[in-house]
């Protein structure tokens, strides 16, 4: 798993072209084998899976950064973190760069989330809340059955807070454990509108 996000203001980068091939294995322009690729989505993460422990080549590469890469190194079982600069092509942004973080993870490392929002007083699906796992930058959107899964998280304590419109916030703690799916299930209180004379 690749998770890539700004560090210059805290946020995701997403549509980030990721490639990991083994350096020296160089077929034609436009082709390497083996290879693994994928593009990071809206929470700055892609999944590339069944990559062998050993060195590799990572190339990044997105239409508002210039296209940069390093090699990296994949132990068997072992939780890696590459750290890479992408430098902004665009406009100045108060001349600060992006630094962005790749997190290189075993699939078999990883734990999933899932949320089913109620309604506190109905005990109705919560649709459209928005879940989001602070401090991954991950999150997910619950459908109409109220459940909100969010998948690959790193192990461990997390605070997960659940918002949806009309509906107070919750805040709440869930240990995600490796290898499995963690489920929890949140009542939403309805948010008193405060109506001026």
């Amino acid at each position: 798993m690749v998770i890539a996000i700004d560090d210059s203001a805290r946020t995701p980068v997403s549509d980030v072209g990721v490639r990991v091939h083994r350096p020296g294995r160089f077929v034609s322009e436009s082709h390497w084998e083996p290879q693994w690729q994928g593009f990071t989505d809206s929470g700055g993460s892609v999944q590339l899976k069944g990559i062998p422990a050993g060195r590799y080549t990572l190339s990044l590469c997105s239409g508002a950064y210039k296209p940069t890469e390093q090699e990296i190194l994949i132990r068997p079982g072992g939780v890696d973190t590459t750290h890479a600069s992408l430098h902004y092509l665009g406009p100045p942004r108060d001349g600060r760069r992006c630094e962005v973080r790749f997190i290189i993870l075993p699939d078999s490392t990883l734990g999933n989330l899932v949320v089913i929002a109620t309604e506190w007083e109905t005990g109705r699906p919560v649709s459209f809340g928005n879940v989001l796992v602070l401090g991954e930058y991950r999150g997910a959107m619950t459908d109409e059955t109220g459940v909100g899964a969010v998948k690959a998280l790193t192990p461990g304590l997390k605070r997960v807070k659940l918002v949806a419109l009309g509906r107070l916030a919750v805040t709440d703690s869930v240990r995600i454990v490796s290898g499995s799916t963690t489920t929890i299930r949140v009542r939403l209180k309805a948010d008193p509108v405060k109506v001026e004379p």
